[in-house]
Parts: structure tokens; sequence; C-alpha cells
């Protein structure tokens, strides 16, 4: 896990300019696999770690990687997500916060929240 966490570090760092979070810091919770197809063309299968950080951190979103970056509450978030126009979101994202962020969010509150569950989950978003 160690492997995985210093290399999520590394990108925490590209795509979010993210310095202060150490592999110490990161926490996984789950795997999922996701199949779906964006167009006639393009796909994504993949393996995806879900991590968990929770410290300060200061983040200047690398403009190659990420177009915005924004904090949320749980009940803001959700509520944006309802509207698929105007809040686009990668399909990993839509389905991790359909599926598991609600439970994730509730657990971390209470001071709850499990790590690795062992499992690998499987998606498959819509065409």
């Amino acid at each position: 896990s160690s492997g995985i966490n210093a290399e999520y570090g590394r990108r925490m760092k590209h795509e979010l300019g993210i310095t202060e979070v150490g592999v110490e810091d990161i926490s996984l919770l789950t795997r999922i696999v996701y199949f779906g197809s964006s167009c006639d063309t393009w796909g994504e299968h993949e393996l995806d770690h879900v991590l968990f950080v929770r410290k300060d951190i200061t983040v200047y979103g690398n403009p190659d990687e990420v177009k915005t970056v924004r904090y949320m509450g749980r009940e803001e978030l959700f509520r944006a997500m309802e509207n698929e126009k105007e809040f686009p979101v990668t399909p990993w994202f839509r389905i991790i916060s359909n599926s598991m962020l609600g439970p994730w969010w509730e657990a971390l509150e209470m001071g709850k929240l499990e790590g690795d569950d062992g499992k690998i989950h499987e998606f498959s978003f819509p065409q």
C-alpha cells in the first residue's frame, strides 16, 4: 500500500499542486473497476484506488489536468450533482458519489471511517 500511496502523492502534487501530503497521510478505502464509453470512439476501463486524506492543504490546480477546484460541503455537492450539465464531473466520481460517498462522509463525521475494505467494486456507467 505504501507504493500506491507514494504514487498518488506524486499525482496530487502534479495534478493539484498539493505538497503538504505525505505517504503516511494517505489511507486506502477501496478499489473500483469501471467501464463505459463516452462516445462512439472513446471509452474507459480502469482499476482505480480510492484514497482518503484529511488534512489542511493548499490546492494549485495544474491547468493541463484540472479545470476547476472548489471546496463544497456534503449537501452542496449532492445538490450540485443533480444537474449534470451545469456541474459536470468525471464518470468515476459520479459512480462513487452515487454509491459510496454518502456513507463514507457520514462515517468520517462520526470519526468511524474505516480503512481498506479489501474489495474491488465493479461498475459500468451509462452510455
